[in-house]
């Protein structure tokens, strides 16, 4: 907007010091999961959570990394665990989710750090979910991170 130009707004904005709520009613009658932003850098940013594509008013997160939104179907209860994998086939990092019961959306988080607690270099990565040791959905999510 112009400088010159004298115009009213008004809005309303949030801050998030904690992941987003969840408990809300799933998305999907099948898992889903995606993560926002994508690609990602390392560098601090705020996230506008969304819902189905939509920003929601007020819903910001700040992080490093990338905030992962995914929904269980109805009957799919069970610890759960995030795996990331690099290009090469290579375990990077586990998020445990602990347990999670269905028809349910939540959030996580992955800071673009491996296991180790250091940042992993720029690249395609693959992350798989497991729910009570078994594979849950059909393919593998694809992440990148740019630097």
């Amino acid at each position: 907007p112009s400088a010159a130009a004298s115009s009213s707004q008004s809005g309303k904005f949030a801050v998030f010091t904690a992941k987003p709520a969840t408990g809300t009613p799933a998305f999907s009658s099948g898992f889903e999961v995606y993560n926002m932003p994508n690609p990602f850098s390392l560098k601090a940013k705020t996230v506008n959570v969304s819902s189905d594509g939509q920003a929601i008013l007020g819903a910001a997160y700040s992080t490093a990394g990338t905030l992962i939104k995914y929904s269980l179907p109805a009957g799919k209860a069970g610890d759960l665990k995030f795996v990331i994998y690099n290009l090469a086939g290579e375990k990077v990092r586990t998020l445990d989710e602990g347990a999670r019961a269905g028809n349910q959306v939540y959030y996580s988080e992955w800071d673009g750090r491996n296991d180790n607690g250091s940042k992993c270099a720029s690249g395609v990565y693959f992350m798989l979910a497991f729910q009570d040791g078994k594979k849950l959905g059909s393919k593998a999510h694809k992440m990148a991170i740019i630097k």
